[in-house]
């Protein structure tokens, strides 16, 4: 446990260190979190984890430092969806937002993209295409994860 304390201490004073913001939300390489994530990452001053992916919308977790929101992961991410080429990414993601704005309930429509994939011309230009599709919407509210996190801890009434 001291050794993942460590690592989060480290990975947040380098973050913090190169933006010049401290993060406020985690996530696990490949969401492997261990059973002292949570705890750890509400004790380093945690707002949010995306180390879990078992709900399709936001949930307050109790650690033993306080809440924790959970956001989940796309399952369609840059990394995977794109091998199939970049304009079948850009229409997965067209069809799924069309399908969650179509569903009764709210909806979170997660987008990953990675620099090193998502960032090239031909998959960053169908990035383009998805944010344009999103904004023509209307009605969808694009945010950070860390503007969720306040969201959902506002409307469930926790704070710290």
């Amino acid at each position: 446990m001291d050794t993942e304390r460590d690592n989060i201490r480290r990975c947040t004073d380098v973050i913090e260190r190169v933006t010049g913001v401290r993060p406020t939300g985690w996530m696990s390489p490949r969401a492997t979190g261990s059973k002292h994530t949570c705890d750890l990452l509400t004790e380093a001053g945690y707002r949010w984890t995306g180390d879990h992916n078992d709900h399709d919308l936001p949930q307050v977790l109790p650690t033993a430092h306080g809440p924790l929101v959970s956001l989940m992961h796309s399952d369609h991410s840059d990394v995977r969806s794109a091998a199939a080429g970049p304009y079948a990414y850009r229409d997965l993601h067209r069809a799924l937002l069309d399908q969650l704005r179509a569903a009764p309930g709210p909806g979170v429509f997660h987008l990953t993209v990675h620099a090193h994939v998502g960032g090239r011309p031909l998959l960053a230009g169908m990035v383009a295409q998805i944010l344009d599709h999103l904004r023509a919407s209307g009605d969808v509210w694009v945010a950070t994860h860390a503007q969720v996190a306040e969201q959902v801890l506002t409307h469930q009434g926790v704070t710290r």
